[in-house]
């Protein structure tokens, strides 16, 4: 391992070090993910008993109700609030000429930085999902997919916390030109939260999947969840997960050169 990847990962090891540190503030986080759960199954479940409607989105609602408790947990992964306080912090502060300073490269130092707890979510999130097997011992349905199915599962909800952090990042990159992103971002915020599966299945309507099948909120969770319960062939999932690579690829390109045009502009500005 490299001197530069020896320094990188030291700033991993630190974030779980914090983790470690301050456990009551992720052990809450944590508790809060079986309220939030059992909220909305709840909700969809008396709007199905009230509405009388056998399917919804094309789904039953055993198939409907595990959507949404698992487009809860991946939604539970992607945390990008973290991204926003760290970048405008660090931008209007200034601090970000102190990392540009020190051999380490500020995209990774700061994905370091905002994605730790996200993967350990992860993690956390695959490991609910196999236990939760045990619930057929007590004859409670749990449509758990093939094996093939659900490593392509934890794959794209892998890929998913990446194009987050990469979308995030990209978008709070606009700190540069302006005094506040809150607006932006709550915008931003707001499209990510329907557009990506979150809230409602995308399939609720034609026009309405067709639509977000243009924007790459969807594979923020819609694609990770479909791929679960097996609604995509595996071709399909490889496709899903394809497009994942080439859109953390163009957010890449992107945000590496909004870096480099809001850098010259604060290097001319005087920082």
């Amino acid at each position: 391992m490299s001197h530069l990847a020896v320094k990188h990962s030291r700033f991993i090891i630190n974030e779980l070090n914090k983790l470690r540190e301050y456990k009551l503030n992720f052990l809450f986080s944590l508790i809060r993910i079986p309220i939030h759960v059992g909220i909305l199954v709840l909700v969809w479940t008396t709007l199905f008993a009230l509405g009388k409607t056998p399917t919804i989105a094309g789904m039953g609602v055993e198939t409907f109700i595990l959507y949404i408790v698992v487009a809860r947990l991946c939604a539970y992964c992607n945390n990008p609030w973290t991204v926003y306080e760290a970048i405008s912090d660090h931008i209007k502060t200034g601090r970000i000429a102190l990392y540009l300073t020190k051999p380490v490269h500020f995209p990774i130092l700061l994905f370091a930085q905002t994605t730790t707890q996200s993967y350990l979510s992860v993690v956390i999130v695959i490991a609910l999902l196999l236990g939760a097997n045990v619930l057929r011992l007590f004859d409670i349905v749990y449509a758990f997919p093939a094996i093939l199915y659900f490593i392509l599962f934890a794959l794209s909800l892998a890929l998913a916390v990446l194009l987050g952090y990469m979308m995030a990042y990209t978008i709070l990159l606009g700190t540069f030109w302006f005094d506040d992103m809150w607006s932006v971002w709550g915008i931003w915020d707001g499209i990510m939260g329907l557009f990506s599966g979150e809230i409602i299945p995308l399939t609720i309507t034609p026009w309405f999947y067709t639509l977000a099948s243009f924007l790459p909120f969807k594979h923020l969770v819609f694609t990770p969840v479909f791929i679960f319960l097996e609604r995509v062939t595996i071709y399909g999932a490889l496709w899903s997960i394809c497009q994942q690579l080439l859109w953390i690829g163009f957010f890449t390109l992107i945000s590496w050169y909004l870096l480099r045009k809001g850098l010259a502009r604060m290097d001319n500005q005087g920082g």
